[in-house]
Parts: C-alpha cells; sequence; structure tokens
C-alpha cells in the first residue's frame, strides 16, 4: 500500500475515535444527573456578644436553593418545577451541635444529610456534606454594676424601720427591687 492510503487509514481511524468519543460524552451529559451544591444553600444566623453568641437559627434557603435548582430540573412546567423543589428540600436535614458560647474565630458547623437515590428521580444529584460559617461580628460585652447607681437607706427605728432605696440613672432606673426582711 502507498503511504497516503496508509495516512487516510489512521486519518479516518482517529476520526471515527473521535466522533465515539464525542458522542458518549453527549449521552453521558444528557443522562447524568444535574448538580445542587446543597452546601451554597444554608443560611446561618448568630446572635449576642462575643464569648456569649450563639446560633439563632440556620436553614436552607429557598431562594438560594431556587436558583440552582430551576436551572437544573427537567420539569415542564414552572409549578411542577416547585413542587419538585419543596419536595426535596422536604428531604434535606440540617443539625449542628455548635449553638452556644461562640466567641469571633469560631467555627460553626453544619451537617447536611440527603437521600441522593430520591433526588436522582429528579435527575439531581445532591453535593456538600456540610457547611462551615467563621464566627464574626459579634459585639463586646461591656461590665455593668447595677447597685452603682443605687442609693439604699433606712428609717425610723427598730421594730418599726423601713428600708428606701433610689436608683438614680443607669440601664435599671426602672427596676424595683425587694427586701427580704
Amino acid at each position: 500500500k502507498s503511504k497516503t492510503d496508509k495516512k487516510t487509514a489512521i486519518g479516518l481511524g482517529v476520526g471515527t475515535i473521535a466522533v465515539v468519543a464525542l458522542v458518549i460524552g453527549i449521552i453521558a451529559g444528557i443522562t447524568m444527573d444535574k448538580r445542587i451544591a446543597v452546601d451554597e444553600c444554608i443560611v446561618v444566623e448568630l446572635d449576642g456578644y462575643n464569648g456569649t453568641g450563639r446560633v439563632y437559627s440556620y436553614y436552607l434557603d429557598e431562594e438560594l436553593f431556587a436558583k440552582q435548582f430551576m436551572s437544573a430540573t427537567s420539569a415542564k412546567t414552572e409549578d411542577e418545577a416547585r413542587s419538585n423543589m419543596y419536595y426535596l428540600m422536604n428531604n434535606i436535614s440540617l443539625y449542628t451541635s455548635t449553638k452556644e458560647g461562640l466567641e469571633n474565630g469560631d467555627d460553626v458547623i453544619v451537617e447536611i444529610s440527603y437521600d441522593n437515590d430520591i433526588a436522582h428521580e429528579y435527575g439531581i444529584k445532591f453535593t456538600g456534606d456540610t457547611y462551615t460559617l467563621e464566627v464574626s461580628g459579634l459585639g463586646e460585652l461591656a461590665e455593668y454594676n447595677p447597685f452603682e447607681h443605687l442609693e439604699v437607706y433606712f428609717e425610723g427605728i427598730a421594730p418599726n424601720a423601713s428600708v428606701y432605696y433610689d436608683m438614680k440613672d443607669g440601664m435599671l432606673s426602672e427596676s424595683r427591687f425587694s427586701v427580704d426582711k
């Protein structure tokens, strides 16, 4: 055979392999589940002060989840897509053991659990097993002496003596105290 025939045969072989690989890639892309990164849809809310902070709430954010889900779903109508989305969201569980005594720099770790077999029925694959939030922005506690502005005085002679108090200024100026004797 001539050199031209060999080059043509090699070219046809390489071309055939490329076409087969392309077809396999397209089929795999069509049948492969679309991914939703659940860990990118978690919101953690904190409150309190540095050293006494707490997890106020943590949840799967509907809007963040919907952005990923709506681009991944193959539902025929928006109503069907929303129904499927809520069903899948209800099958995702979140848990954190870190809830109180937080200070800036601590990590809050939310564990995520889901059933990818259920998600697969909708052409979806969930990813992300945990979400980590570094605590920041908690204010500092200010020291306060509740008795600093309290003035106590006595009137009368025992056994008919009385105790009186006056709270001047301070955060507790509207507070009431009781005397135990």
